[in-house]
């Protein structure tokens, strides 16, 4: 397989293959159907969306013109979008403390149960 490489102002050359640009692309297909299945599910449209929280390590270091390009979020959500970075222990205090947390999430899952048959 043939590298091509891309040459930027760092100490080391950065190397990406056709192996890259497909996991990319799965990644993209991956995260936007889960997007549009969760909006079919609850009977919302994407304008509907007060905001799009990012949420995790890695996705930090994504600005929001690139998932926009790639098609990992539409562009009309670009000014809604929020980055929280590793958030999952507060994420679980909080859901601890939510009082109806676990009543939703268990309505959630006959949702999915329903309409995926998981």
């Amino acid at each position: 397989m043939q590298r091509k490489t891309l040459k930027y102002d760092y100490p080391k050359e950065i190397r990406i293959t056709q192996k890259d640009t497909r996991q990319v692309k799965l990644v993209e297909g991956a995260i936007s159907s889960g997007f549009y299945v969760l909006l079919t599910l609850m009977k919302i449209d994407i304008l509907d969306l007060q905001r799009v929280i990012i949420i995790g390590q890695f996705g930090k270091y994504l600005n929001v013109d690139s998932l926009i390009h790639i098609g990992v979020i539409p562009d009309a959500l670009r000014t809604k979008v929020t980055y929280v970075g590793n958030s999952s222990k507060s994420g679980a205090v909080i859901c601890y403390h939510t009082s109806g947390f676990a009543t939703w999430v268990v309505s959630v899952k006959k949702i999915l149960e329903k309409n995926l048959f998981l």
